[in-house]
């Protein structure tokens, strides 16, 4: 059964970027990014959608209970793939292997859940997997993969470490204190006005 207190991982991974932008959101302040709306125009994920493989066995956007979900899911090798358009990040490990975490909570046991990316992100998807020990590749041209089949021994402890803090945060009636507004984080952000206005 799925711990009452559960975060969805994309939700996770969010509030590890920003407590705030996390509370807006969960206080349903909901803001349009259209810089991520035509950034997913050339996405990793459109390009996935143009392949010649037979992906007729392929589920996208599959839901899980908890509100989470996988770019797409094949029963028949019991495969998540995680599609990120984005630089390679430990949090996109988190994001997988919280998923994993939820596959097995629902029986689905043994699952392999893989972060894909643009081959142009290659040489640092190669870094990261390197760093936590995983499996990694070319698996074919545009295309480099993630094998996250392994977890890192402290994410348990961190995972619910951060969900902690998440929920203790989202649970205060002001918002978390504003990153600085010159990182990056910020500067790409569609609530950028709730903070700096």
């Amino acid at each position: 059964m799925i711990r009452p207190d559960y975060i969805p991982p994309s939700l996770l991974v969010e509030g590890i970027y920003c407590g705030r932008r996390l509370w807006l959101k969960a206080n349903h302040v909901e803001a349009f990014d259209e810089v991520m709306e035509l950034a997913r125009a050339t996405s990793l994920k459109d390009y996935i959608y143009g392949i010649s493989w037979d992906d007729s066995g392929w589920v996208y956007e599959a839901r899980l209970p908890s509100g989470s979900r996988m770019d797409a899911w094949i029963a028949e090798d019991q495969l998540g793939i995680e599609f990120k358009s984005g630089t390679p990040h430990p949090t996109h490990l988190y994001q997988v292997w919280a998923i994993r975490q939820e596959l097995d909570q629902l029986g689905v046991k043994g699952a392999e859940l893989q972060l894909w990316y643009q081959s142009s992100f290659g040489a640092d998807a190669a870094a990261l997997a390197n760093e936590f020990g995983l499996e990694h590749g070319e698996i074919d041209s545009g295309i480099y993969a993630i094998c996250a089949d392994s977890d890192d021994p402290d994410f348990c402890i961190r995972l619910e470490r951060n969900a902690a803090v998440l929920l203790g945060d989202l649970e205060k009636e002001s918002m978390p204190a504003a990153k600085d507004p010159s990182s990056a984080v910020c500067r790409r952000c569609s609530y950028q006005a709730f903070c700096y206005s």
